[in-house]
């Protein structure tokens, strides 16, 4: 028996906590902020954050190269595309973060927000896992891959049924980023080997979970426009002709933060563009 993706004798001493410790508004974000407090700290990366993942986004380059003996050295510009590391986390601080975290998301007095933080809280860990491993040749490495990635996507299901909205479009985010970072970094080069349900299945699964980020970004406060130009962003490098850079339409910009921007602008340029 599992809860989020995780088993249940890790879980049994959180579930045994007492019903005072739980009971209320007060423990229950006590339990939460231990969970986000534990969680942090477990990542060696300084400084230590929610994310112990380095992304590396796709960028142009140009490479020195040496022509013709008459033509001396010359360049060329290449695409080097998007690369994600996991850094392992300490198991013990790991195992305290999930503790809490399931104590609050097993609790009937916590509110949806923090039910919703803890399961993707929870979910984060199996993203993180999926991402430690490496993509082979062989068929059974690719399988194994495959199967944890269905493991974090039903685990970032159960904080979307929730409801919160600003955890379900951080969900929507995450999921679309496990298609896209399948192969280590995406967009996905085409075609994939025909045992993966067809040819094309991870680009058009990750555009379709980018897509529904968007689309439930605009019914959302504006604290969540750090998740949808996340997908955003991953929509460019995917269908440029459709989600243009987003300098382009004023979402968000390099020196500005995306959350200054007004939901009401953000549906009219989203209407714009669509």
């Amino acid at each position: 028996m599992t809860v989020a993706g995780v088993p249940f004798a890790l879980l049994l001493p959180a579930l045994m906590v007492s019903g005072e410790a739980a009971a209320g508004s007060a423990g229950i974000r006590t339990h939460l902020e231990q969970g986000q407090l534990a969680w942090r700290q477990s990542c060696p990366q300084v400084p230590p954050g929610d994310e112990c993942v380095q992304v590396t986004e796709a960028r142009d380059a140009i490479d020195m190269i040496r022509g013709h003996r008459h033509r001396g050295l010359g360049c060329v510009r290449t695409r080097l595309p998007r690369r994600v590391r996991a850094f392992p986390r300490e198991p013990r601080l790991v195992r305290k973060a999930q503790r809490h975290f399931i104590v609050v998301a097993r609790s009937a007095g916590a509110d949806p927000e923090a039910r919703a933080r803890a399961l993707f809280y929870l979910a984060e860990k199996r993203r993180e896992d999926f991402l430690a491993v490496p993509v082979r040749d062989k068929a059974s490495q690719r399988w194994l891959k495959l199967n944890m990635l269905e493991r974090a996507k039903r685990a970032y299901l159960e904080a979307i049924a929730v409801g919160h909205p600003l955890w379900v479009v951080a969900a929507h985010a995450r999921m679309g980023s496990l298609y896209q970072d399948f192969e280590g970094g995406g967009p996905v080069p085409r075609p994939v080997e025909p045992i993966f349900y067809g040819a094309d299945w991870l680009h058009d699964e990750a555009v379709a979970w980018f897509k529904r980020c968007v689309r439930q970004a605009r019914d959302t406060a504006d604290y969540a426009a750090d998740w949808s130009n996340i997908c955003w962003r991953a929509l460019t490098d995917y269908e440029p002709a459709e989600y243009p850079q987003a300098h382009e339409i004023g979402l968000a910009s390099d020196h500005a933060p995306p959350a200054a921007v007004g939901l009401a602008s953000l549906r009219t340029r989203l209407d714009a563009v669509r």
